[in-house]
């Protein structure tokens, strides 16, 4: 986790955030409305994100020119993704298996979701994962009116996953 925790911005993915923060490297609460306004329920630059847009600016506000921050909330927010996917694998498999299927997620080719500041995933996964556990959960151990419900928000979770990044 170190070196993570102690990386600088990157050129390719994070200029976005030195540019939204100004040559101030700031941003108040007057431009954070702006950008929302101006970026989030566009399709600007070719794509409907307002899922990714806003809660990008806000970390942009929140954390600044600061990329320390930036990696411990992405070590935060895989640690989340990890908690769901665990879960909902422990529905159907043994834990030591539910374990290892869970790690294997973080490493190869997903393991550059959580090393990059601004990829897109990482918010997705917040919506899908959630999502897809209580789907997966309303199936399993409910009945009845919890089950669809719960399934119902499930859905409406995934659903919002297509919001941060039309992939999902």
């Amino acid at each position: 986790l170190s070196p993570t925790l102690f990386a600088k911005f990157g050129i390719i993915d994070d200029h976005d955030i030195v540019f939204y923060l100004g040559p101030a490297l700031n941003l108040n609460l007057r431009g954070l409305f702006d950008l929302i306004q101006k970026h989030a329920f566009s399709s600007e630059w070719g794509q409907f994100q307002p899922l990714y847009f806003i809660p990008h600016f806000i970390e942009v506000f929140l954390e600044g020119h600061r990329p320390e921050v930036w990696h411990g909330v992405r070590i935060i927010m895989a640690i989340i993704t990890a908690c769901f996917i665990f879960a909902s694998l422990r529905l159907f498999l043994p834990i030591m298996l539910s374990a290892i299927c869970t790690l294997y997620f973080f490493s190869g080719f997903h393991s550059v979701v959580w090393l990059n500041i601004c990829l897109a995933e990482t918010y997705g996964y917040l919506f899908f994962y959630p999502g897809f556990f209580l789907v997966l959960y309303s199936i399993k151990k409910l009945k009845g009116r919890k089950q669809i419900n719960t399934a119902q928000i499930g859905f409406i979770l995934i659903s919002s996953a297509g919001w941060v990044k039309t992939s999902f």
